[in-house]
This record gives C-alpha cells, sequence and structure tokens, in this order.
C-alpha cells in the first residue's frame, strides 16, 4: 500500500518490518541510504548514514493543493475542497488536482 502512494515508512513500521523480516531468511531486510555530503561540506567529515524520507504532499506547480487528503483519527481517509469547512485548517497528508483524484486513490469527501 504505501509503495503505490510513494508513502515513506515510519521508524517504528521499519524496526516492526525488521523484527519480522529476520524470521524470514529468504527476504532482505531494508538498508539506510547513505547520503554523500555537499561540496560545502567539509572534506575531512565523515559521511553519515542518514535514512531519506521523501518529501510530505506535493501541491501543485503553483504552490496550490486544490484538494488536500489526510487520515482522520479513525483510520478513515477523507478529502477536503476548498469550499469545505476544514479545508482551511486541514494539514494535507496528500495533494490532489481534482476531488476524482481524491476518490481514485481511496479517499472520500468530507461530509461538511
Amino acid at each position: 500500500m504505501k509503495v503505490e502512494y510513494d508513502l515513506w515508512v515510519t521508524e517504528a513500521e521499519r524496526g516492526a518490518m525488521i523484527d519480522v523480516l529476520s524470521s524470514c531468511p529468504t527476504e532482505g531486510l531494508p538498508v539506510t541510504v547513505v547520503v554523500e555530503p555537499e561540496e560545502e561540506a567539509v572534506a575531512d567529515s565523515p559521511a553519515e548514514d542518514v535514512v531519506v524520507e521523501p518529501p510530505g504532499p506535493q501541491p501543485a506547480g503553483d504552490g496550490a493543493c486544490p484538494v488536500k487528503g489526510n487520515h482522520s483519527s479513525s483510520g478513515e481517509w477523507i478529502y477536503h475542497v476548498p469550499s469545505g469547512a476544514f479545508y482551511d485548517v486541514t494539514d494535507p497528508e496528500e495533494c490532489f488536482a481534482t476531488a476524482g483524484d481524491a476518490e481514485a486513490a481511496g479517499y472520500r469527501a468530507s461530509k461538511r
């Protein structure tokens, strides 16, 4: 599911996956990505192991997020449109261009 929607794995989920996969010898374990330092960094400092997480929701090219998708505390996937009661206070977990895109991703419309 997370791969299908390009979501990242939390540290707790990663730990749980390692616990489960360590008992499955044919499955590979998640790896940490090493990020090389930029040119401006001090040359003597060693590269650090860093877990790279994808950025959060990506707004449209103009910086807008026309349809905001988030997960409710009960686990429902809900989308909010600009005319909705909760649009302005919603911190999106995903941005969509249209309500149809949100529905195609498994979200339902906000009831208000």
